[in-house]
């Protein structure tokens, strides 16, 4: 249930009605009704929740798993972009996950249609995951932006924490601007084609970032295409799993501080 009087639930119902039932990675809607007030939207039920969830209860992925979800994201973004339709919030929370481990993007409250220009001046979004154009101001490619914030669920996918990460949201602003991120010692360590994948969508340049047609052809990228589908992607053990900075206060999300949005609509 939406209230009628907010841009978010009227985003939210206009791009889920222009989209609902054309891509498998787009959670099922059934029927959208609506009185005075009110949205009123029927939409299947995934119980086994989002990829936040899931990723707090694993303590690392392989290469082949990586990318069985991360293609997936890859191709809801994709099919949304071809609908020249900008997400502008996508993070782990905004994909759920079933119990085949098949995804399903959600939330279109931010989403707007790119106009021809290519150009939008709005900001929104969650700021862990916000471009540096977006922290800057300046008008900018939504889908560009979008390519960013992908970028930051392929480096929780490979690190199972944050690329930017801060108590202080002016220090965190700081560090996005500067595109001030490590690479933490995993074993066994990710491949050399994957770290350039992940720098190439967080270049700070947005002309000099990546675009999906990029990703999909990068080597990491085209070297799994004929893979086999990990047999079993379930939690291979329980952890502190995503966190931001590893301390037994953070232990239960990785979003306990993610709350800050740059805009919301009224």
């Amino acid at each position: 249930m939406l209230p009628k009087n907010s841009t978010y639930s009227r985003n939210e119902v206009e791009k889920t009605k222009c989209i609902r039932g054309l891509h498998p990675s787009i959670l099922t809607i059934w029927d959208i009704q609506e009185d005075l007030h009110y949205y009123y939207i029927m939409m299947e039920e995934i119980k086994s929740g989002d990829l936040l969830g899931y990723v707090n209860r694993t303590t690392s992925f392989s290469d082949n798993e990586i990318f069985y979800l991360f293609s997936q994201v890859v191709d809801a973004v994709e099919f949304l972009h071809q609908k020249k339709i900008a997400h502008r919030d996508l993070k782990l929370e905004n994909f759920l996950i079933t119990d085949t481990k098949k995804l399903k993007i959600i939330d279109f409250g931010f989403s707007l249609f790119v106009p021809d220009t290519g150009r939008v001046t709005q900001t929104s979004g969650t700021l862990h995951y916000a471009s540096p154009e977006l922290i800057l101001g300046l008008a900018h490619d939504p889908y560009k932006s979008d390519v960013w914030a992908m970028g930051v669920i392929l480096y929780t996918f490979m690190y199972h924490r944050l690329p930017f990460r801060s108590d202080d949201n002016e220090v965190l602003k700081k560090r996005i601007k500067d595109g001030s991120y490590t690479l933490p010692r995993v074993e066994p360590p990710m491949k050399d084609d994957l770290i350039i994948l992940l720098d190439s969508m967080l270049a700070l340049d947005p002309d000099k970032r990546c675009g999906l047609a990029e990703i999909k052809s990068s080597q990491w990228y085209t070297g799994h295409l004929s893979a086999t589908i990990p047999q079993d992607l379930t939690p291979r053990s329980e952890g502190d799993g995503a966190k931001e900075d590893g301390t037994k206060e953070e232990k239960s999300s990785i979003y306990d501080k993610l709350k800050f949005a740059l805009s919301i609509p009224k």
